[in-house]
C-alpha cells in the first residue's frame, strides 16, 4: 500500500486466491476509498478471481491448478506415497487390503489427473496438498 500511495491511491483491499489445495496468488486493488459494503466487495472478488484466472490462461503457463478435492483417506494415502511407503506398507499402517490402496490411488491419479505415483506427489506438492 505505501507505494500505491505514490500515484494517488489512500486505500485498497488485497484479495487471495486459493484453491483447496493452497494459494495460488493475489490479487490487490487501489482506490481513494474502498467501498465497505460486503456486497460489493463480494462482486469485486468474484472478478478479481476471474481476472487471476484469465491471466493464467494469457501467460499460457504450463502448470495447471487441480480444483478436485480428495478425501480424508486418500489425503492420508498419498501423505504415505510421498513419504515413499509401497502398497503393501500403506496397507498395513491402514490396516487396509493392498487391492485397496492400489483403488485409492487410482482414484488419487483420475482426481490429480496424474499417471504415476511419482506425478501424483509432485502435483499435491505444487497445489499445496502436500508442504515439500
Amino acid at each position: 500500500m505505501e507505494a500505491s500511495h505514490d500515484y494517488g491511491f489512500r486505500d485498497g483491499i488485497a484479495f487471495p486466491i486459493t484453491t483447496g489445495f493452497g494459494p495460488l496468488g493475489c490479487v490487490s486493488l487501489g482506490a481513494d476509498e474502498v467501498p465497505y459494503d460486503l456486497q460489493v466487495l463480494a462482486m469485486v472478488e468474484i472478478v478479481s478471481i476471474n481476472c487471476y484466472m484469465h491471466m493464467i490462461k494469457l501467460k499460457g503457463s504450463e502448470q495447471e491448478y487441480v480444483t478436485a478435492k480428495l478425501s480424508k483417506r486418500e489425503n492420508e494415502i498419498l501423505h504415505y506415497v510421498a513419504e515413499g511407503k509401497t502398497n503393501w506398507e500403506i496397507s498395513k499402517i491402514l490396516v487396509l487390503n493392498e487391492y485397496t490402496i492400489k483403488d485409492y490411488l487410482k482414484n488419487i491419479a483420475c482426481k490429480l489427473n496424474t499417471v504415476n505415483r511419482a506425478h501424483a506427489v509432485s502435483t499435491a506438492i505444487r497445489n499445496g496438498l502436500i508442504i515439500a
